[in-house]
């Protein structure tokens, strides 16, 4: 079981709209067979590179597939 992260916005703070998430399930299904979506939260980390902060939504996905399949995904 895999968890990855999935954000709601681009780097320049613009919103992924909602085909873009559609098309990455879509991905995910044909690759893995499925996935559990959970609710949006957020999340803080700090670049250890340049020290700046940042705050950002997203959305927990949950996967069961093998080592193989979510390094294709």
């Amino acid at each position: 079981m895999w968890e990855v992260m999935v954000p709601t916005h681009d780097n320049d703070g613009q919103k992924f709209p909602v085909s873009h998430h559609q098309e990455w399930d879509k991905t995910v299904q044909d690759i893995a067979g499925g996935q559990t979506l959970l609710g949006v939260v957020r999340g803080r980390w700090i670049d250890e590179a340049t020290g700046a902060k940042y705050e950002e939504s997203m959305i927990p996905v949950r996967i069961a597939c093998t080592s193989e399949q979510i390094d294709e995904i």
